[in-house]
């Protein structure tokens, strides 16, 4: 835990640093992340639960259900006890085809915007807070949708392809095509591997990987002495 102090220089060197984590689908985020939040005290902040929030939002859900509920041949499913079906709007937007792009391009323009925002809100609490030494920003498309902006260093997690099937086999009931649609949709792994900043090898047992992770965040947030900015970068949408 981070103390507190009225030193100027002390208030600038608490800082907690904005670390992005990528990595293919099923890399083991989750777990690497539970693991370190046992060693040090972490702020997560995850993608999905804000764009979770995002299609909550009324004025952003009634835009997604003007815009995609004409698609379907029973727009009705669009909806479930007044929230947004993500299975039946996933199934829209999912996928490497024009279409599908075209379709999740358009869902990006109208949640992102608010999305980036939120992220903003986060961050900000949590480095004015003192109560954290890393925060994690976890997001399937971090990269893509250029929210790496947002963040100081961007950490690269490392599986095989073979663990990675049997992890969204075991916790999303997925086969080895629908994983491959949803990675059609996201950069090519390399692609990911070579914009980050630190590679850690999760083909090993978590007691490792995981040591390394929590060795890496710390020597981050040893090293992050740098004010807080006075604004964050500007995102824009895809």
């Amino acid at each position: 835990m981070i103390s507190r102090s009225s030193d100027s220089s002390a208030a600038i060197k608490a800082r907690p640093p904005v670390v992005g984590i990528v990595g293919g689908i099923g890399a083991g985020k989750s777990a690497l992340t539970r693991f370190a939040a046992e060693q040090m005290s972490l702020a997560i902040v995850d993608g999905d639960v804000v764009g979770h929030e995002a299609l909550r939002v009324p004025e952003l859900k009634t835009r997604v259900v003007e815009t995609f509920s004409g698609i379907l041949s029973d727009p009705s499913t669009l909806l479930v006890d007044g929230e947004i079906n993500r299975k039946v709007l996933g199934a829209l937007v999912w996928g490497s085809d024009p279409v599908s792009r075209q379709r999740r391009s358009t869902l990006e323009k109208i949640v992102h915007p608010w999305m980036v925002e939120r992220f903003k809100t986060l961050f900000a609490h949590h480095q004015q807070s003192g109560e954290c030494d890393v925060i994690l920003f976890d997001a399937a498309i971090l990269l893509e949708a250029g929210w790496d902006q947002l963040c100081d260093s961007i950490f690269y997690i490392e599986t095989s392809d073979a663990s990675r099937l049997e992890r969204v086999q075991q916790q999303r009931s997925w086969n080895n095509e629908q994983l491959r649609i949803r990675e059609e949709s996201q950069w090519p792994l390399e692609t990911k591997k070579s914009r980050a900043k630190l590679i850690i090898n999760n083909n090993q047992p978590l007691s490792l990987a995981g040591r390394d992770f929590v060795q890496a965040l710390q020597q981050l947030a040893a090293r992050s002495s740098k004010p807080a900015p006075s604004h964050v970068p500007h995102v824009t949408s895809n």
